[in-house]
């Protein structure tokens, strides 16, 4: 009786952890886009030598695609580095002192052309995110 029952109470599980991950949306989407404002003009930047550490404080709250909540906080800085005429970002530090970085995003998260003529950077997400609720703040 024992044996049977650890089958039907794992795939019980597994059905509600599927159900769960189902109702979780992300909160940025593939494409959408944020400025950013850096110490670093990108025309100084662009004449750098790639893997240069690059960081850039958030100039207006970025919203959730769906619910509109702030997910990354107005004045967030966000850390990368550059790679060719891009820069690569990987993590956030949120004015709470919140850090977001590989265990949340995974990796690269948002990338951004590096435009000589702009004063900031355009960030945009390279792919759907979820980011956990204390990193709001």
């Amino acid at each position: 009786m024992k044996w049977i029952a650890l089958p039907l109470l794992i795939a019980v599980a597994t059905i509600a952890h599927a159900e769960r991950s189902a109702q979780i949306q992300p909160d940025l989407l593939t494409g959408q886009s944020f400025e950013c404002a850096s110490f670093v003009k990108p025309a100084v930047l662009l004449a750098s030598r790639d893997d240069t550490p690059v960081n850039c404080d958030v100039t207006v709250d970025v919203l959730a695609t769906v619910s509109h909540a702030v997910v990354i906080p107005r004045k967030s800085r966000l850390f990368g580095w550059k790679s060719g005429d891009r820069v690569e970002w990987t993590s956030w530090t949120t004015p709470g002192r919140f850090v977001v970085g590989d265990a949340t995003l995974h990796g690269k998260a948002f990338a951004s052309k590096i435009d000589p003529a702009a004063d900031t950077f355009s960030i945009v997400v390279l792919r759907d995110l979820v980011v956990p609720t204390n990193a709001r703040n």
